[in-house]
């Protein structure tokens, strides 16, 4: 994951993250039993359907945003985070949450989405975490859960991510404002990863970094994906709030930060990058319609 301008991190983030490599730690067993061995970026045993009856999609809680105008990006921030443009972004909502780990397993019970992996740091089957957000899940696995809810649901386009993030393309280094990042406010490595849990938080466990309109961890507590292939700048992005697609990569963007980042990386204007199909302790994802 790249976290900083020219910087690329692997899929073990290296910050108190073990990943489960070959037949390692933390590897699933349905995923050993299909010849896979669970770990970041691998594939998974599929759907868990078990002969049940069809679990109905959860009622996710949304904020809607009114669109307008406003300045993407950043004039003097990362490479990345240039050119700053004006995009023109339409009405739309966003969870008020990051998809938890409790959405995620209705999603698997239901047939509908395949396993997370669960190797050290994520999530998926750990107790106690059924409100934490889910990680260690890729970008289509992201997209199926999208498909599952139905109703218009997606992934943020990332001129949309950023709106939202800015409470409404407001002029904000923060979701809250442009106070510097801290414990207090975000799920983050503030000497200690997690705020010292070494792991995520339950989401809106940190409601002081909620946006002007209630949504909660738009920085930190995990990376977000979004709808975009990534591209090094800003320059040739749409102007119409739309995903940008073309040309397509082998990777796709992330926003917000995640527990393991410092204060730096939980910017509303920062980006990161890692493989569409990439699992990873640090990423997550929430939808818009």
């Amino acid at each position: 994951m790249r976290a900083k301008s020219g910087l690329l991190f692997g899929l073990c983030l290296g910050l108190a993250v073990a990943c489960g490599g070959e037949g390692g730690a933390g590897a699933d067993p349905e995923d050993a039993a299909a010849g896979n061995s669970g770990d970041a970026g691998t594939g998974d045993a599929g759907p868990d359907t078990g002969g049940a009856e069809p679990t109905p999609p959860p009622e996710l809680s949304w904020v809607r945003l009114n669109g307008r105008s406003f300045t993407m990006g950043s004039a003097d921030g990362l490479p990345e985070e240039r050119p700053e443009h004006t995009v023109e972004v339409a009405d739309f909502e966003i969870t008020t949450t990051e998809v938890t780990v409790a959405e995620y397993t209705a999603c698997v019970k239901a047939g509908a989405c395949s396993h997370a992996a669960h190797f050290p740091g994520c999530n998926y089957k750990v107790p106690g975490r059924e409100k934490h957000p889910i990680n260690c899940v890729d970008w289509d696995q992201a997209h199926a859960f999208a498909d599952w809810i139905g109703g218009g649901a997606r992934l943020p386009t990332e001129a949309e991510w950023e709106f939202a993030a800015r409470s409404g393309g407001r002029d904000h280094t923060f979701p809250w404002g442009d106070t510097p990042a801290t414990c207090e406010l975000a799920v983050m490595n503030e000497g200690i990863p997690g705020c010292g849990d070494d792991h995520t938080a339950p989401v809106c466990s940190k409601p002081a970094g909620n946006t002007d309109q209630g949504a909660c961890d738009l920085a930190g507590n995990v990376w977000e994906w979004v709808e975009d292939w990534y591209h090094d700048d800003y320059a040739g992005a749409p102007r119409d709030g739309s995903a940008w697609l073309d040309p397509p990569s082998s990777h796709r963007a992330l926003r917000g930060g995640g527990w393991a980042y410092f204060a730096e990386n939980l910017r509303t204007r920062h980006r990161g990058v890692v493989i569409a199909e990439g699992r990873d302790a640090n990423v997550g994802f929430r939808l818009a319609r």
